[in-house]
């Protein structure tokens, strides 16, 4: 031990390396899961479970049921589909029984000593695109604006195409390569993806302690709990097997009951000494025209 340095210095050190490390190993998880969490087929709607009877008349929850109902039908053949527009952050965040969450120096910021902090963003995304009964198109570009809404500034980082039956991709790497789009077993998805799409019929009549929150300037508000199985890509694609058990999800209908946005919050339970969470914000639209999914990935 060199000269003046404590048992309780050295140890501090070493476990700021340690946190240090984790974040970047963390980091490195979630460029992996953006280069390479991908969707790989389109399947029907979940037989895994049968949906709740709707509530009686007048209880407002059918509201719920009205929007789940209008959904599904244009996600059916001919219903004309959707479009959205979404974020996703991860965040690292301190648990209140752990070790405090350090934040350490950086690149921009070298002279930085280790500060203690409630949370650290990790990354995040902003995506547009549009879903029909058997094609899906999105495409992604990093990064959000300073309030967490979706920011499409720069060249499109990830792009995915479904369409009569096959799966195209393009992203950094493939045009890196000189490939452009590809045709591939699996596409990108970030909490939007085809199997969480169609998904979220179930997810509306199978909200946990649905609540009415009132009306705001985003539609009317309701908020609730749900299991992963009804939103598989809350934290990755094909992700629900490390989504927490208890995904946090706020729905906005409008005055027609149409679902119009939605908000989670889930936890990836791979990380077991900080909450790593993913925030994943939908807004949808329902044109009177079909919406405009690519027919090929020219």
């Amino acid at each position: 031990m060199p000269p003046g340095t404590s048992r309780g210095a050295r140890r501090t050190r070493a476990q700021r390396a340690g946190l240090w490390a984790r974040i970047l190993g963390l980091l490195l998880a979630f460029c992996g899961s953006v280069a390479f969490g991908y969707f790989r087929q389109i399947p029907a709607p979940s037989a895994l479970a049968a949906d709740p009877a709707p509530p009686p008349a007048g209880d407002p929850r059918i509201a719920l049921f009205h929007a789940a109902d209008q959904l599904q039908g244009r996600l059916a053949t001919g219903g004309g589909g959707l479009e959205f527009t979404a974020t996703q952050i991860q965040l690292l965040r301190r648990d209140p029984n752990g070790p405090d969450l350090l934040l350490q120096p950086d690149r921009q910021n070298p002279d930085r000593p280790p500060v203690a902090v409630e949370q650290i963003v990790l990354g995040s995304l902003s995506g547009r695109g549009s879903a029909k009964e058997d094609s899906f198109f999105a495409e992604w570009f990093n990064g959000t604006d300073p309030q967490g809404l979706p920011a499409f500034d720069g060249d499109v980082a990830y792009t995915g195409l479904v369409v009569d039956g096959e799966l195209w991709r393009r992203d950094e790497r493939s045009d890196d390569a000189g490939l452009g789009w590809i045709a591939a077993p699996d596409i990108p998805g970030f909490g939007v993806d085809p199997a969480s799409i169609r998904e979220l019929p179930h997810l509306l009549r199978n909200l946990q302690g649905a609540t009415y929150l009132g009306v705001d300037p985003d539609g009317r508000h309701w908020s609730g709990i749900s299991d992963a199985l009804w939103y598989p890509g809350a934290v990755a694609i094909d992700g629900a097997s490390f989504t927490g058990p208890q995904v946090s999800i706020e729905f906005w209908l409008d005055d027609s009951d149409r679902l119009v946005g939605l908000f989670a919050v889930a936890r990836n339970i791979n990380e077991t000494t900080y909450q790593l969470l993913c925030v994943d914000r939908i807004r949808f639209q329902f044109s009177a025209t079909p919406a405009p999914v690519p027919s090929d990935p020219g």
